[in-house]
């Protein structure tokens, strides 16, 4: 049960977060550049209309005005024509009251060279007016959100001189996606196989039945023990977490991150407790808190530590990512290697279960929020909040596309949840592969290929639809099927589903037990004849001696 509550908070979030680009075909992402005094001073992502002018594709070719923000008036019937001078200037007003041909119509009328609409993230860009008037505007349409506006306007007190331009040609390849997923296969992989419990049914369980011990048991002893309504009940209350995370960000979002800086610590910990060191003083030991505790273990202890609270003091820098996903590989490898699902069974009810929560929580909830925001992005990207969770593997963008600008987040994110639920399915397959003595690892490698595969169709689905993407929708299919194949194919569905290599080593176990008696008694039979013949010889030699004597 322990075990449980530990897995609880850490599967709350596990989504991919990627860049939140419109897939509407009349919506492009474009640049716009801030100046001052003739020097670039910032560029910022702007969503620009192409049923209006289009942008130059290069900065070169765009040439530059001044900006005059008019926000909170939205340019419709709240300004006059003579109060404000937007000739050959690029105006920024609200999104609200009337359609944006109404506002370009305005602007381009009084002599303005572009239009800029301040909107919320997310608010409904699709143009409300009659498409027959396209041909009306011949000045730039773009949005922004409040966000950059803020942005712009820290340029300088002054006058913010802009360009604005729609790069066409540009790679759109990310590698941080690379080190993602060379990550979170590493992680599944060393979760798996780095179990002392695995090391000890690797043995044999039949030759170690001798001594008294069954390996299958060592095994088992690191199982949840879980049913399925148990597996139930725990997606249940996910949701419930979830739903309180969403409602009450702003005050949760601290607990988590407290329980991550403790979890990973000792994750970190347990992780690096075991590395032999060839240091004499290391290995003395002394009473610590009413602990013995050696040299190594403190230093280490010490060291991870030190680690977790910079990571907390510096958590918002630029350098921080690294730091966290050092306490993060950590974190999910110690977690694997001390929980292991107990079949095939409850591994696919808990991943079916989540593959249906993340849908819902990703596609279904914004026909509900309303910002038509999904819960599940909302609480893994924080909001307004200015806290993000820490529960996830971080990399920077490493990318050439000019538009990684209008990336939705400026790093690539991996939920644990991503890492820890297949890997749990990834960690039984080890283990049963081992009790089945398979040579080649059969179904450890179908399942740890297919995690592979799955997160490049999610990586692909990023691509393609410019939209975040739940990778369970992708990890499910790609791991369930291959290994409900292999079972049928190899005619153990029924052990692998239930988990019975363990009766069977215990039969196989107790027959080895039963021989080795059967044999030792048949020896003790065998001893215990041997020794009545050899006390009859003796008996016979000690009669002839004496007849002898008495002859003599």
């Amino acid at each position: 049960m322990p075990k449980l509550c530990y897995l609880f908070w850490v599967l709350l979030v596990f989504e991919i977060k990627f860049p939140l680009l419109c897939g509407c075909d009349y919506v492009a992402p474009g640049i716009l550049l801030g100046f001052v005094n003739g020097t670039e001073a910032g560029a910022f992502c702007v969503r620009y209309l192409q049923l209006f002018a289009s942008l130059p594709q290069t900065k070169e070719q765009a040439p530059i005005h001044p900006l005059l923000d008019l926000t909170p008036l939205s340019g419709c019937d709240d300004w006059n024509n003579d109060n404000f001078d937007i000739n050959d200037k690029v105006v920024v007003v609200d999104f609200a009251n009337c359609s944006l041909v109404e506002k370009a119509s305005r602007v381009q009328k009084q002599g303005g060279v572009g239009l800029l609409v301040a909107a919320s993230f997310g608010q409904e860009i699709e143009p409300s007016y009659n498409r027959t008037r396209y041909g009306d505007v011949n000045i730039s349409v773009g949005v922004i959100s409040y966000e950059t506006l803020k942005g712009i306007k820290l340029l300088s007190e002054n006058y913010v001189y802009v360009i604005q331009y729609a790069p066409f040609n540009g790679s759109h390849v990310d590698y941080s996606l690379l080190i993602i997923w060379f990550m979170a296969v590493l992680c599944v992989t060393l979760g798996a196989i780095c179990r002392p419990s695995g090391r000890s049914l690797n043995r044999s369980a039949v030759d170690s039945s001798s001594n008294g011990d069954r390996s299958g048991d060592v095994l088992e002893d690191s199982s949840l023990k879980v049913t399925g309504k148990i597996v139930v009940g725990f997606v249940v209350c996910m949701c419930v977490m979830l739903l309180l995370l969403y409602f009450f960000y702003n005050y949760l979002v601290y607990v988590i991150i407290f329980m991550f800086c403790v979890c990973s610590t000792f994750g970190l910990y347990q992780c690096l407790v075991s590395i032999p060191m060839s240091l004499r003083f290391c290995h003395y030991r002394y009473k610590l808190f009413k602990r013995t505790s050696s040299v190594w273990q403190v230093l280490i202890f010490t060291g991870c530590t030190a680690l977790t609270v910079c990571w907390l003091f510096y958590r918002k820098e630029s350098f921080a990512w690294i730091l966290q996903d050092i306490l993060g590989i950590a974190f999910t490898v110690n977690l694997l290697t001390t929980s292991r699902l107990p079949n095939f069974k409850i591994c696919t009810i808990l991943l079916v279960l989540l593959f249906f929560y993340d849908i819902f929580f990703v596609f279904i909830t914004p026909l509900f929020t309303r910002n038509g925001e999904s819960v599940m992005i909302e609480v893994a990207t924080g909001g307004s909040s200015q806290e993000q969770m820490p529960m996830v593997l971080k990399v920077p963008h490493l990318s050439s596309d000019p538009l990684a600008i209008c990336y939705f987040l400026n790093y690539s994110l991996l939920g644990f949840g991503d890492i820890i639920v297949p890997g749990l399915l990834v960690s039984f397959c080890f283990g049963f592969d081992l009790g089945k003595r398979n040579r080649y690892k059969i179904y450890f490698f179908t399942a740890l290929i297919g995690y592979g595969i799955g997160l490049i169709f999610t990586f692909f689905a990023l691509y393609f639809i410019a939209n975040a993407q739940p990778a369970l929708l992708y990890l499910v299919p790609s791991m369930l099927v291959p290994l409900t194949l292999i079972s049928l194919l190899r005619k153990e569905f029924q052990q692998f589903w239930s988990n019975d290599v363990h009766s069977e080593l215990h039969e196989c176990s107790d027959s080895h037990s039963e021989s080795e008696k059967s044999d030792a008694q048949a020896i003790e039979d065998v001893a215990a004849v041997a020794t009545v013949q050899e006390l009859r010889l003796n008996s016979d030699d000690g009669i002839g001696t004496n007849t002898k004597f008495l002859e003599s």
